[in-house]
């Protein structure tokens, strides 16, 4: 036969098809020739990669199924079983009990593919050149009529003081909290008249892609979800250093509560552990929300702030006038009190609070 020709070879019951560049017989020599040939077939290894490749990173990290810290946390779910040497420490078992709730980074550097993630999303990515202050506040699924003394702030759970209070939320939550989101999202939804929390005022609905005309029904809250429009613009664009610094979503909630508070107006309402030491909270609350309130204290108009009062997180019958610029309660507001929320109307269902579960337990974006 001339010009290609297909040889089988065999080795007990493994056979191998092997395409010949010319007609050859199977003689000593020629199997030789042949077993080097699949030999290089089999053991190929590919060139190196150049540093300005788009996997080059990837390729340069070592990994085996034998790495101790891999095999540690492998055994983790069963350590009583696991070989002398491979139990999980401590530290070890901290962050596999965290990495569910929380976005944390790799426990083992292995190979991956997160690099590949940008350049394989081909649709809208909400990115912080676009996701301005001026932006949000146009987005928003309510008016400034409608917030006119109707805004609810919250802190953050910060010091041992409120970490002791914290766990008298859990019989209503069904854990202890992390932050007050659902606790004073769920207050204000019940109230009558009604008081918007953050999680309200941005549209949390079924376009994740940002794929509408009508960026107010875009999804606001995806940024930790995989695929969608804000992971790939802030989680994936915007990692720092550290894998679970996630810089730019940081500055997204900021810009969000930025927002909300500018197109807030009149008494403004804060929910905190602590309604007698509000200053002692910076963060979202006190670092971005508040200043943009102050800087109203004398606006003119329906949008110009008057009062400020703080709820209790755990008894909501207490609530104080809060002076706003030393931030110290000056009395405690009446039930009799025009300005008083009473607490007792919180027996409806929750209607109005699905946006929390975005926030994972461990997480607390704008305390």
């Amino acid at each position: 036969m001339l010009g290609m020709s297909v040889v089988m070879l065999s080795n007990g019951d493994d056979r191998k098809n092997v395409v010949l560049g010319q007609s050859t017989a199977l003689s000593a020599g020629n199997e030789a020739a042949l077993e080097q040939t699949v030999g290089r077939r089999y053991s190929h290894v590919s060139s190196p990669l150049s540093p300005q490749h788009f996997f080059y990173a990837n390729s340069q990290k070592n990994f085996s199924w034998d790495n101790p810290g891999l095999q540690r946390r492998l055994w983790s779910g069963q350590p009583e079983r696991a070989p002398q040497g491979l139990r999980p420490t401590p530290t070890e078992k901290r962050h596999l009990q965290k990495r569910a709730p929380r976005v944390l980074g790799t426990l083992v550097n292995i190979p991956s593919c997160l690099g590949c993630a940008p350049a394989e999303y081909n649709g809208k990515m909400g990115t912080l050149d676009h996701l301005t202050v001026m932006f949000l506040e146009g987005v928003q699924l309510t008016t400034p009529a409608q917030l006119l003394n109707s805004c609810l702030f919250y802190t953050s759970i910060l010091d041992t003081k409120d970490k002791d209070r914290a766990p008298q939320l859990a019989p209503v939550l069904g854990q202890t909290p992390s932050s007050l989101s659902k606790t004073a999202t769920a207050y204000g939804c019940k109230q009558n008249p009604k008081l918007y929390s953050i999680w309200e005022i941005y549209s949390a609905g079924a376009d994740k892609m940002a794929s509408s005309n009508d960026p107010r029904q875009w999804n606001y809250w995806v940024a930790y979800e995989p695929g969608t429009w804000l992971y790939e613009g802030l989680y994936i664009q915007g990692k720092g250093p550290e894998l679970d610094e996630q810089v730019r979503i940081r500055e997204y909630f900021e810009n969000l509560s930025v927002a909300f508070a500018n197109n807030c107006g009149g008494t403004i309402r804060v929910m905190t552990l602590d309604p007698t030491g509000l200053a002692k909270y910076g963060y979202i609350w006190g670092t971005k929300e508040l200043p943009a309130l102050r800087a109203k204290i004398n606006s003119p108009g329906p949008n110009g702030v008057t009062n400020l009062i703080a709820i209790d997180a755990i008894d909501m019958t207490l609530q104080y006038m809060v002076d706003w610029n030393t931030l110290v309660a000056t009395r405690q507001i009446a039930k009799e009190d025009p300005l008083y929320y009473d607490p007792a109307q919180l027996g409806g269902r929750d209607t109005c609070d699905q946006s929390t579960a975005y926030e994972l337990n461990g997480q607390d974006w704008f305390g």
